[in-house]
């Protein structure tokens, strides 16, 4: 298992030994920017535990792009955010809590291509 805290989150990193990918969970701080970010083999797949998560999704321009507020309720789903997806989120509340799958395969940073947020401002 990896950890990871910084002024951004805590991370938990690849919690359950499996082949097929890695589950995670990360408390993210409120209001904190986590992104931008995409992966070249992988997908992934979010699930809101708890809390409130602002998620924003786009391919080559922000504007084009969908976002979503992810609510824990009862009926809530998770959501899938396809490989060479930019992708980045915030949370809206102090005790929001994402459980994360990405596959296939194990996480390597050599999958990850990132930007920096001053080149692709989050848009409020």
């Amino acid at each position: 298992m990896r950890f990871h805290e910084d002024a951004r989150r805590k991370f938990w990193g690849d919690i359950f030994a499996t082949d097929q990918g890695d589950i995670n969970i990360v408390r993210p701080k409120k209001g904190v920017f986590i992104g931008w970010h995409r992966h070249q083999h992988q997908d992934d797949r979010i699930f809101l535990v708890q809390g409130i998560l602002r998620l924003r999704v786009f391919e080559t321009d922000p504007a084009d792009g969908r976002e979503w507020i992810l609510v824990d309720t009862d009926d809530r789903l998770p959501l899938w955010v396809g490989r060479k997806k930019w992708h980045g989120y915030t949370a809206l509340t102090d005790d929001t809590i994402i459980l994360q799958f990405n596959g296939p395969g194990k996480w390597s940073g050599e999958d990850e291509e990132r930007k920096d947020p001053k080149e692709v401002p989050w848009i409020s």
